[in-house]
């Protein structure tokens, strides 16, 4: 969320190069983020212009891994998941 963390736009895009899929087939018909590279830009200045600010964002998204995604929390996620797949 932007209370936790500074996200950059982009969009979900499929992997479409054969080269890099004839040597990483596991990757075929996933898909990855490709940032927008403008908004980046924006943002790293803005951090580096808000250095304070960018430390309580961090700050926060640490808090909330560290709560959010416990090895117990994460397990139990996992295992739920895998039950609502396979039964």
């Amino acid at each position: 969320s932007d209370d936790n963390s500074i996200l950059v736009d982009g969009k979900m895009i499929s992997i479409d190069n054969t080269e890099f899929l004839t040597m990483q087939p596991q990757y075929t018909h996933q898909k990855w983020f490709d940032i927008n590279h403008d908004h980046l830009v924006l943002l790293m200045k803005w951090v580096f212009n808000n250095k304070e600010d960018a430390k309580i964002i961090g700050k926060k998204g640490q808090d909330t891994i560290k709560s959010d995604f416990t090895i117990q929390k994460v397990t139990k996620t996992m295992v739920d998941r895998i039950r609502e797949i396979y039964g």
